[in-house]
Protein backbone atom coordinates (compact mmCIF):
# COMPACT_ATOMS: atom_id res chain seq x y z
CA UNK A 1 0.00 0.00 0.00
CA UNK A 2 1.30 3.45 -0.91
CA UNK A 3 2.08 6.17 1.58
CA UNK A 4 -0.26 9.16 1.25
CA UNK A 5 0.99 12.70 1.85
CA UNK A 6 -1.85 15.03 2.85
CA UNK A 7 -1.38 18.77 3.43
CA UNK A 8 -4.33 20.57 5.04
CA UNK A 9 -4.85 24.07 3.64
CA UNK A 10 -7.47 25.71 5.82
CA UNK A 11 -10.68 23.78 5.12
CA UNK A 12 -9.23 22.09 2.02
CA UNK A 13 -6.76 19.26 1.45
CA UNK A 14 -4.04 19.25 -1.22
CA UNK A 15 -3.16 15.83 -2.64
CA UNK A 16 -0.22 15.51 -5.03
CA UNK A 17 -0.44 12.58 -7.48
CA UNK A 18 2.69 10.52 -8.06
CA UNK A 19 3.75 8.52 -11.09
CA UNK A 20 2.59 4.92 -11.19
CA UNK A 21 5.38 2.45 -10.53
CA UNK A 22 5.77 -0.96 -12.14
CA UNK A 23 5.23 -3.91 -9.80
CA UNK A 24 6.98 -7.14 -10.76
CA UNK A 25 5.96 -10.65 -9.74
CA UNK A 26 6.75 -11.10 -6.06
CA UNK A 27 5.74 -7.54 -5.13
CA UNK A 28 9.04 -5.86 -6.07
CA UNK A 29 8.43 -2.22 -7.04
CA UNK A 30 10.74 -0.82 -9.71
CA UNK A 31 10.46 2.98 -10.18
CA UNK A 32 11.02 4.36 -13.69
CA UNK A 33 14.15 6.17 -12.49
CA UNK A 34 15.84 2.82 -11.79
CA UNK A 35 15.24 1.37 -15.26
Amino acid sequence: MATVNVKPLGDRVLVQPIEEQEVKKGGIIIPDTAK
